[in-house]
């Protein structure tokens, strides 16, 4: 009977831990069974496609994907524009703390600006009533606010409010929009004479697009090459050749033709000569002031010598000895 006892409980105490098994196993099969990841139901733009942000709408997030633009500087903008109500103008980007002149340059690609919302400031009507009305007086220490505007919807009267704009250039950008079409990017701007680089760069603060293009710069088309024509072509004339000089003879104008032979230098050859008398072998040039090596290498093949000068020198000095 204890035997039998004894076999109950191992049984009983055996089903237990089986059990115990199952149900633990059942519990965490699901945890270790692969499941898809969730994907998410926005589509992130991606960095390929072009960045053109409302400066009063864009987050912080949006305005990172701009080139140049830290996060630390991305977050300035947002608090300064939750502090102030928005932007009214592009050159309050200055006042951020943060912002360099070369980027605020260069968000004018990348920016544009609409209108800001005014904060309104509520009031009961008792105060409203007791408060006398008050009428702004404009001042001339007090600076205008610049309009931005739409490059395809602005007037030329508008467009003369800009800064570098006057009303002549105004009414050329109009008449330009009016000849080819809307603008599709605002550097075309640079097809409008009187607007280069410079101007156009204080304008791209002030100027927006509703869907601009991405600009891709025109490329000039090959130049094609001239047609022949039958015009005779003029030959160009054969440098002369050296003639040879004799050096016994040669002029000072024929000694003036040898290779770099200056007119101080022909008057040393016939100086020599005249003090020799007659060259008997060309190696005597060399004796010559300011004759070099190199330079009598240049003039051998253009120098010769003859015994016409040796003979009237010889027959000279007979004629002395039998007076004599």
């Amino acid at each position: 009977m204890k035997r039998f006892g004894k076999v109950l409980v191992f049984a009983a105490y055996f089903l237990f831990a089986a059990v115990f098994c199952v149900l633990h196993y059942q519990l965490y099969r699901d945890s270790f069974t692969w499941q898809p990841p969730h994907e998410h139901p926005v589509q992130l733009p991606t960095m390929d496609e072009p960045v053109y942000l409302d400066l009063n709408k864009a987050s912080v997030t949006a305005l990172t994907r701009i080139p140049g633009m830290s996060r630390a500087l991305a977050e300035e903008i947002v608090r300064y524009r939750e502090e102030n109500g928005g932007f009214t103008g592009f050159q309050q980007l200055l006042k951020v703390e943060g912002m360099s002149e070369q980027l605020y340059l260069s968000l004018g690609d990348y920016l544009y600006l609409s209108p800001a919302v005014p904060v309104q400031t509520t009031c009961t009507a008792t105060e409203a009533a007791t408060q006398p009305p008050t009428t702004e007086i404009p001042t001339e220490t007090q600076p205008a606010t610049i309009p931005v505007l739409d490059l395809n919807t602005a007037t030329a009267q508008e467009l003369a409010l800009l800064p570098e704009i006057g009303d002549t250039l105004a009414q050329a950008i109009v008449t330009f929009r009016a000849q080819n079409g809307n603008f599709s990017n605002r550097r075309q701007l640079l097809h409008v004479s009187g607007i280069g680089e410079a101007t156009l760069a204080k304008l791209m603060p002030y100027l927006y697009l509703v869907d601009e293009q991405p600009w891709i710069e025109p490329t000039e088309p090959p130049t094609e090459p001239p047609e022949p024509t039958d015009a005779p072509v003029q030959s160009i004339p054969e440098p002369t050749e050296i003639p040879v000089v004799n050096l016994n003879t040669a002029t000072y104008e024929q000694l003036l033709c040898l290779p770099e032979c200056t007119p101080e230098l022909a008057e040393n050859v016939l100086r020599l000569r005249e003090a020799i008398h007659v060259f008997q072998n060309i190696l005597e040039v060399l004796y010559t002031d300011g004759m070099t090596d190199e330079l009598y290498l240049q003039w051998e093949p253009y120098m010769t010598i003859d015994d016409a000068g040796h003979t009237s020198q010889r027959e000279a000095e007979q004629d002395t000895g039998s007076e004599s």
